[in-house]
């Protein structure tokens, strides 16, 4: 259990990272976005790249535990934001 709980919050962190990729795509000039650098890199990485790929994986891991009756120790508050962000993900991938 302790593995399901290290990668909700390792999707929660990659799914911020996927909601600044979102904010940075709208609102920011891409001459602006250059100029992030490093930190620019690492949100797009670990927000477009990683976070869709990982959510995914959480999201199916807790419905295994729900349908195998195990006891899930991670915030209702974090499962759920990893959720809503993966239906923000295929939304946003699908168009």
């Amino acid at each position: 259990m302790a593995g399901f709980s290290f990668f909700s919050r390792f999707a929660f962190i990659c799914n911020l990272f996927f909601l600044i990729c979102l904010l940075v795509n709208l609102f920011v000039v891409v001459d602006q976005a250059e100029k992030l650098g490093f930190l620019a890199d690492t949100a797009i990485a670990m927000g477009m790249v990683l976070a869709p790929v990982l959510n995914m994986g959480v999201n199916l891991w807790f419905i295994v535990l729900l349908l195998g009756k195990k006891e899930i120790t991670v915030a209702k508050w974090l499962t759920a934001f990893n959720f809503l962000v993966l239906v923000l993900q295929i939304i946003y991938f699908l168009n």
